[in-house]
């Protein structure tokens, strides 16, 4: 009797995660196993996508389990034994395990959470159809809600015997504190003298979860020196969707949707800004409901030529957002109402800008496009910030010329057209361990208002 084994990797962060994953892979291709199927990429695959797979393996035992999942000889001699059972009820009984946990150091945890089904093994093929196309790993509930489809639309049968089939889930020890330092030039005796003192300790945990939306339409060669800079921070667990709409049908992306013009941006001439205001937002919406579900509550976003060097900035701000939880946090533009959205940040904790977005967008774009108006964006988004606080961020306010566009030093924030100023920028790029500044704007609690041909904010 073969046993197949099927998992995935992640490859868009180099982190302590990431360790532990690389971890547990290495461990498995040691194991006496048939098949070991690792699905790899940058977001979590849907169940389905394994179950095809699996299905093409009718009489093995086939196991799928969590990438951090870590499982071992023993585990595998006891699912031999329990499907040897030639008991037809046996052998349609799927097994939907809680793991324990392990630690590098040897430890061991107790800790069980019977809610969540970390490791999946079925007999032969698995019964499914599309109504489970969206659940995933990483989705919230998403164990429960597979196994309410798998057994009452199917007739699978599951048991947890977690104490029996022992699986774990694997976590590296926190390594010792780590001391940041830098160099304070100073003189002696007329000398300069470099001296590395002490800057601030990092513990090695993750300050704060952040979803990112990134933007893209005809800048694809700006995304790979925007994705560097996220994966080099260290202190934000940055889980990121690429929303794009432009030419290139084979781009990497995690969502797309149909090329639009451009609103006379490059060779795209447009009479009036709506086709390029909504696709824009359909870009945003698009990449807020691929992420919504995993838990964070800390969002940014960003267009694919807006880059933030300066982690210890953004974290001034991530910390600002948790205490006040404003829906949005950025600057205006040329006038108050027009809010930027090439970079701006959101906490959905007690209030959600992007449901917003949702609800009002019809009667926002039926009126612009009916008297053909030049608004972006940028208008809507100011709109619909001022419902709730916000917080602007003085720092960059207000933007009224191209310095203040695209290199921001105060913040570490970069954002050109030509994608040569923002490479410039990085390699120049100083911190210089400043304090962000910001002010809380109240909100009045009401959307625009349509009326008379004219939109108008309260």
């Amino acid at each position: 009797m073969n046993i197949n084994l099927f998992t995935s990797k992640q490859n868009y962060r180099k982190n302590k995660k990431q360790s532990e994953v690389d971890y547990c892979l290495d461990k498995h291709k040691s194991l006496p196993i048939d098949v070991f199927f690792i699905r790899e990429g940058h977001n979590t695959p849907p169940f389905a996508e394994f179950f095809q797979v699996m299905n093409v393996y009718p009489n093995d035992i086939n196991i799928l389990c969590n990438p951090d999942v870590l499982i071992d000889e023993k585990f595998l001699i006891e699912i031999l034994k329990f499907y040897s059972n030639p008991s037809e009820e046996v052998r349609n009984t799927c097994l939907a395990l809680s793991t324990w946990e392990k630690y590098s150091d040897g430890t061991e945890s107790k800790k069980i959470n019977v809610r969540e089904q970390n490791v999946w093994v079925f007999f032969g093929r698995v019964k499914f159809d599309a109504s489970i196309d969206d659940l995933n790993m990483a989705h919230e509930c998403g164990d429960l809600m597979l196994l309410s489809e798998l057994t009452f639309k199917f007739g699978h049968k599951f048991l947890n015997p977690y104490e029996q089939f022992k699986a774990y889930t694997y976590k590296e020890v926190e390594q010792p504190q780590e001391t940041l330092t830098e160099n304070i030039t100073v003189v002696v005796n007329q000398e300069v003298v470099e001296e590395v003192v002490p800057e601030k300790i990092y513990d090695g945990n993750y300050r704060h979860k952040l979803n990112m939306l990134i933007t893209c339409h005809t800048r694809e060669d700006y995304i790979p020196h925007l994705i560097q800079i996220i994966e080099s921070y260290k202190k934000i667990d940055v889980n990121y969707a690429i929303c794009y709409n432009g030419y290139d049908d084979n781009f990497n992306c995690h969502f797309r949707t149909v090329y639009q013009p451009n609103n006379g941006r490059g060779d795209d001439g447009h009479q009036h800004g709506c086709p390029y205001a909504e696709a824009d937002l359909d870009l945003l919406l698009g990449g807020y409901d691929y992420l919504k579900d995993n838990g964070a509550h800390l969002w940014v976003k960003l267009s694919a030529d807006s880059w933030m060097l300066d982690e210890d900035k953004i974290i001034q701000i991530l910390d600002e957002l948790e205490k006040t939880d404003c829906a949005y946090a950025g600057n205006f533009w040329y006038e108050y109402k027009n809010m930027s959205t090439d970079v701006f940040f959101s906490s959905t904790k007690v209030n959600n800008i992007f449901e917003e977005f949702k609800k009002h967008k019809t009667e926002y774009f039926d009126q612009i496009y009916e008297v053909k108006s030049m608004q972006g964006l940028e208008m809507y988004v100011g709109f619909i910030s001022r419902i709730y606080d916000r917080l602007i961020i003085e720092n960059r306010e207000p933007m009224q010329a191209d310095s203040t566009r695209w290199g921001v030093q105060s913040l570490g924030w970069t954002m050109s057209h030509a994608i040569g100023n923002n490479l410039n920028f990085v390699q120049n790029y100083v911190p210089d361990n400043g304090k962000v500044t910001f002010r809380i704007e109240k909100g009045h609690g009401n959307p625009f208002s349509v009326e008379e041909n004219k939109i108008n904010i309260w």
